[in-house]
């Protein structure tokens, strides 16, 4: 905010028809600008990088993660949910990763134990061979994490994608 030139400036995630409506809006006096937050996403490049880089690692058993921040506290937090506590992922919790403050918790079932136990994907691949890998997406909100599981079948070629919701350890 600047008082001085009376400017409100509002920082977005992404640039939307509905946001950019209010982009120059003068309202009571005060001109609203509109921003994409590239600093956030850069920040957040980053931090999933990061974050990936640990995922590697066997003995940290990541299953998945979600941050959030909050504008008017600052507050920066990463959930990192683990298939089973270790040493390894436990030294994690408590500590920051560049300004981010970790929280570990242990995951009820894996994504793709989940994702496996679906009766809609049980259908799709019994019988098949197949292969299996995941991707964290980004978290909608703090209380939703979701895993993409993609079930390569070898014959005949296809991909199943089961979004899993790692909280509620279920297939959306």
């Amino acid at each position: 905010m600047d008082t001085a030139e009376k400017r409100v400036d509002i920082f977005v995630y992404k640039l939307t028809p509905e946001n950019e409506r209010l982009n120059g809006k003068v309202i009571n006096g005060w001109t609203m600008n509109i921003r994409e937050d590239v600093e956030f996403k850069r920040e957040e490049e980053k931090l999933n990088a990061e974050l990936e880089r640990l995922k590697e690692k066997p003995e940290m058993q990541i299953a998945a993660w979600s941050y959030g921040w909050d504008p008017r506290t600052g507050c920066k937090d990463i959930e990192i949910y683990v298939y089973n506590l270790t040493p390894e992922n436990q030294q994690l919790h408590g500590r920051m990763i560049d300004g981010w403050k970790v929280y570990v918790y242990k995951s009820l079932l894996p994504p793709e134990e989940v994702a496996l136990q679906d009766p809609r994907v049980k259908e799709r691949i019994e019988g098949k061979e197949y292969e299996i890998k995941e991707h964290t997406r980004k978290a909608g909100g703090d209380k939703e994490i979701l895993v993409d599981v993609y079930i390569r079948i070898k014959e005949p070629k296809k991909t199943i994608i089961a979004t899993v919701d790692v909280v509620k350890q279920k297939v959306r």
